[in-house]
């Protein structure tokens, strides 16, 4: 066999395409990996506009996958449902899929091998690939870290598809900004005690804008993660709005778009507001700002790098979650100013 670099590059066979015209889509079960996951969905959408396309999704996380244009179908299970409850989902509805895709191991990807699909796509990790018909490969990683969308991505360009498009990131249209500026503060973090900012730094920021400019400020959360937003109001002693116990996920989505921008602990409300369209000074700790950071050039992420970042974990053994401590008011304050200067005056 050749050396040369032009037979090395061919490769062993061809790749697989998708069969047929009606696919579904297995949701990440994660909201956050749900959102890493939506441009790789649209880039389908794209690649094959005359598809008829459904997302098989828990009914927790369906209200994102409803702002996403251009899909067919929404199948929705309950969270706790098992491969068998989701199978008699499937065959009572109408959708007869042809092809799936599958990026993790769960109870919808053992449905729809149990439902006999007869192409089923997806990596080829080890609990999941008795579930497909086809098992593609993950690239090895080379070189600098890359951002988590592209797990997802990776998937799409295996099927011959040019996924990285500006279409594929493209966000759904936002109402007029606000007047005055209204910021969404988001002291709460669905991913632990250690990805959050104190609350009594949210106050003092808060107190801060509030003193110096024009502004509305109004406490979000996660839903079912509310507690620090209402030690927030607590301290603001009502001069703010507080919605952390207002919304459900479909509520959420609806409200978020009337804020100019966020100011968030990394999370999930952060990812929702990257996925539609809207700024976010977005405060990391023991959370990688390389490969989960809000999708979108348009947020300012700021991290306290230690040594030990970053760890992922949801409690720090260690000295308190410093690097959430040693990210000071005025570094956040001087941020989220780059968000207000259009509207300031040049006193402000």
């Amino acid at each position: 066999m050749s050396n040369s670099p032009e037979a090395d590059s061919i490769p062993d066979e061809p790749p697989p395409h998708l069969k047929g015209d009606k696919v579904v889509v297995t949701s990440p079960l994660s909201i956050t990996e749900a959102c890493f996951c939506i441009p790789a969905v649209r880039a389908l959408r794209n690649a094959r506009p005359d598809a008829t396309i459904a997302v098989l999704t828990p009914d927790s996380i369906a209200p994102l996958w409803q702002t996403v244009g251009g899909l067919n179908e929404i199948i929705e299970y309950p969270e706790e449902a098992s491969a068998k409850a989701i199978l008699q989902i499937l065959k009572a509805g109408t959708f007869e899929a042809e092809s799936s895709l599958a990026w993790e191991d769960s109870n919808a990807a053992a449905a729809l091998a149990k439902a006999d699909v007869s192409q089923r796509l997806g990596y080829e990790i080890k609990s999941l690939s008795k579930r497909l018909t086809d098992q593609l490969p993950i690239d090895e990683l080379r070189g600098p870290v890359e951002h988590r969308v592209r797990y997802y991505m990776g998937l799409i360009e295996k099927l011959g598809i040019e996924a990285y498009l500006t279409k594929s990131f493209e966000t759904p249209p936002l109402p007029p900004r606000p007047n005055p500026i209204r910021i969404g503060l988001v002291p709460g973090s669905v991913l632990g005690p250690s990805y959050r900012w104190g609350v009594d730094r949210f106050r003092e920021l808060g107190t801060t804008l509030l003193a110096n400019h024009q502004v509305e400020l109004m406490i979000v959360a996660y839903p079912g993660h509310a507690q620090e937003g209402n030690d927030l109001d607590l301290l603001f002693r009502g001069k703010v709005k507080n919605y952390a116990n207002q919304f459900d996920l479909d509520g959420l989505l609806t409200a978020l778009p009337h804020c100019s921008f966020l100011i968030s602990n990394d999370g999930a409300v952060t990812h929702l507001a990257a996925h539609l369209g809207i700024p976010t000074v977005a405060l990391f700790g023991p959370g990688d700002p390389v490969t989960t950071r809000p999708l979108g050039r348009h947020h300012i992420v700021l991290s306290q790098h230690l040594d030990c970042s970053p760890c992922n974990r949801q409690r720090c053994p260690l000295d308190h979650h410093r690097c959430m401590e040693e990210l000071t008011v005025a570094r956040v304050y001087q941020a989220a100013r780059k968000f207000l200067q259009p509207q300031t005056s040049p006193q402000a």
